[in-house]
């Protein structure tokens, strides 16, 4: 009698049906664990956020960015002071994109797409296309906009540790923050609104007249950090000859007269010293670690020293950071146009002022991050939210940005207390998203 040497067909069969109910039964489960594996690691990505939100905070004194902070960036940059080189900055920008929404869509996100570009991106906040790292144009989660001013503050012009103004006359042609003593005398006059904190001298000479305002918690943007942050990008000049057609920033060594150089286009200047524009009008910005003593200049500075005009002439079209002395004598104007792409601080910064009650209140209702369609909202517990629509979310509306069926009918969000949670979309409107627009 002959043993048999392999399966039967109908043996074959019945192992097949079994492996393949075995399969059916157990791909539910799978599906499964992929999906709270990235509703987990989601949820990990935007208490990440939130740190990071908490420490840009802190370290700007109750001041948060805006959701555009540098020409076409979008928040997560301004989130860390660290360059884009390191691995916790790649990490942060990373972070911006949740498991089951990675590509991003080119325009509005869905639930399973990323909202921004894919490739470069060219619209009106950036003069030219500019092809950046993921996570700096686009992401998955949206910021509640309620907790912070997205507007650029209004017409601020200088930036100082203190004011020396004695003009014949000489003007300031919007906003000054001044963190020390302000002396106004001869025609010497500023536009707008001067902030100073609580208790600071103002002396007025001469008829002068300005609006003062008490501000608690003022600074200025650290001009050491602006520089070190920019400095691995500068060129070195070639003999006298500075090209910005071939890069945006040029390092000068030492102390420097600006007027000994040949400019081709326009840029910035980096100086580790002292830097002096004796005469001509020059279209740059400058940082220097020094001191600057300008006369005509068409674009901003930035010094840790004093900054000095004391020229017949001496129009700076842009701002003024010193975190030093604010001298302007002679005729000098300041024109205060908008800040440079570089000075994300200045560039798009907003009192808290909604904040402080909230953390009164109950901060663990109040959203910062949260699974959204846009980088930002600002919500109102009557918006209208679409169920049709779960899939794309709605763009139309501010509290329809948040509402996409991105983790089984719900969306992580991370609060103002730090904690995450899973939320169903039918109870986002219970949120406290500020003082006048929540339950």
């Amino acid at each position: 009698m002959r043993r048999r040497s392999g399966f039967t067909l109908k043996e074959l069969l019945i192992v097949v049906a079994t492996i393949m109910l075995l399969v059916g039964i157990m791909l539910p489960s799978l599906s499964n664990v992929k999906r709270i594996a990235q509703r987990t690691q989601c949820m990990a990505n935007i208490r990440q956020l939130q740190y990071s939100f908490q420490a840009y905070t802190n370290m700007n004194y109750g001041k948060a960015m805006g959701t555009v902070v540098s020409g076409c960036e979008f928040w997560a940059p301004a989130m860390t002071p660290f360059s884009s080189k390191t691995d916790l900055t790649q990490r942060l920008l990373l972070s911006v994109y949740c498991p089951a929404a990675t590509t991003p869509s080119n325009g509005v996100g869905t639930a399973s797409l990323a909202w921004g570009p894919n490739y470069t991106y060219n619209d009106i906040y950036c003069s030219t296309p500019h092809k950046l790292p993921l996570g700096k144009q686009s992401g998955s989660y949206g910021i509640n906009g309620w907790l912070f001013n997205n507007n650029r503050e209004p017409g601020v012009a200088v930036e100082c540790g203190s004011v020396d103004m004695n003009g014949t006359p000489c003007t300031v042609e919007g906003d000054v923050i001044s963190l020390g003593a302000v002396s106004l005398k001869g025609h010497a006059n500023i536009t707008g609104t001067l902030y100073t904190p609580p208790g600071t001298s103002v002396s007025l000479n001469g008829g002068n007249t300005v609006t003062q305002v008490a501000q608690p918690g003022l600074s200025l943007p650290d001009v050491r950090s602006i520089y070190n942050n920019l400095l691995p990008s500068a060129l070195t000049p070639t003999g006298n000859t500075i090209d910005f057609t071939k890069g945006g920033y040029y390092v000068v060594p030492g102390s420097a007269n600006l007027n000994n150089y040949n400019y081709v286009g326009n840029g910035t200047i980096l100086s580790p010293g002292n830097v002096s524009v004796p005469s001509k009008n020059l279209t740059l910005n400058i940082v220097a670690l020094g001191s600057v003593d300008g006369n005509d200049i068409d674009g901003s500075v930035y010094c840790v020293g004093d900054y000095s005009n004391q020229g017949a002439g001496g129009t700076v079209t842009g701002i003024v950071v010193t975190m030093g002395t604010f001298h302007q004598g002679g005729h000098g104007d300041i024109k205060g146009g908008p800040p440079p792409a570089f000075d994300t601080y200045t560039g798009m910064r907003g009192f808290l002022s909604p904040v402080q009650p909230l953390v009164l209140g109950n901060p663990a209702r109040v959203p910062v991050f949260g699974d959204a369609i846009w980088p930002e909202a600002w919500p109102n517990a009557n918006d209208q939210m679409k169920t049709s629509l779960q899939k794309t979310g709605d763009i139309t509306s501010q509290l329809g940005r948040f509402n996409i069926d991105r983790h089984n009918g719900a969306i992580n969000i991370v609060f103002l207390d730090g904690h995450g949670e899973v939320v169903r979309l039918g109870e986002l409107r219970n949120l406290t998203w500020s003082l006048t627009n929540g339950p």
